[in-house]
C-alpha cells in the first residue's frame, strides 16, 4: 500500500508539503492520493474513518488500562482506591487515573510542547524526590523500631550514625520539592 502511495503522490507535492506550516489533515498521503485522483468527498470519508478509528484506539487502551489497574490494586501492588468497582461492573476510579494519564499524552500536541515536556518532566523528578523521601522515612523508623528493642546490633551492617544520613537526604528532598513547587506556583503567578 505505501509503495502505491509512493508511486501515486510525488514527493514535492505542495499538499504534502502544508504539513511543515502547522497541522493539516490534507497533508496526509493518503487524503493527497484520493485528491490527487480527484474523487469528490472520499478525502473526507477517509478523515471520518481515521477519526472513528483514533476514538476505538482510545476507548480499548482506556479500557485495557483500567482493567489492569484494578488487577494490580486486588494483588496489592497498586492503591486500594483502584480497585473499586461500582454495582454495574465499572472500575470507575481506575478508569479516571486511565484517562488522565491519556489526556496529558495529548497535551504533548499543545503548541507549547516543550512548556508541557518541562511540566512532565518536572513531574518525573518530584515522584522521585517523593520515592526516596518515602525511603528516608522507612529506613529512620526501621532504625527507631530496631533500636526500641535492643535489636539494632544484629544487623548485618551496622553504622551507629546511619540515621544522620536519612535525615540528610529526606531535608535533601523536602528543600528540592520546595523549590519546584515554588518555580511550578510562581509561573502560574
Amino acid at each position: 500500500m505505501i509503495f502505491i502511495i509512493g508511486l501515486i503522490v510525488p514527493y514535492d507535492d505542495p499538499k504534502l508539503l502544508s504539513f511543515a506550516n502547522g497541522f493539516s489533515f490534507n497533508a496526509s498521503p493518503f487524503v493527497v492520493a484520493i485528491h490527487n485522483a480527484d474523487i469528490p468527498r472520499l478525502d473526507t470519508v477517509y478523515n471520518i474513518a481515521i477519526s472513528m478509528t483514533i476514538f476505538s484506539v482510545a476507548h480499548s487502551s482506556v479500557y485495557a488500562s483500567s482493567r489492569v489497574l484494578v488487577s494490580l490494586s486486588a494483588q496489592k501492588y497498586a492503591p486500594r482506591i483502584l480497585s473499586y468497582v461500582d454495582v454495574k461492573g465499572r472500575p470507575l476510579v481506575a478508569i479516571g487515573v486511565a484517562f488522565v494519564f491519556g489526556l496529558l499524552a495529548f497535551f504533548s500536541q499543545l503548541h507549547d510542547e516543550i512548556e508541557v515536556f518541562k511540566y512532565l518532566l518536572a513531574l518525573c523528578g518530584t515522584s522521585s524526590c517523593i520515592t526516596w523521601g518515602g525511603i528516608c522515612i522507612a529506613h529512620i523508623r526501621f532504625r527507631k523500631a530496631c533500636k526500641a528493642n535492643n535489636l539494632i546490633e544484629r544487623l548485618p551492617y551496622f553504622y551507629r550514625h546511619s540515621d544522620w544520613g536519612s535525615y540528610v537526604a529526606l531535608v535533601i528532598n523536602a528543600t528540592i520539592l520546595i523549590i519546584q513547587a515554588t518555580k511550578i506556583f510562581m509561573t502560574f503567578n
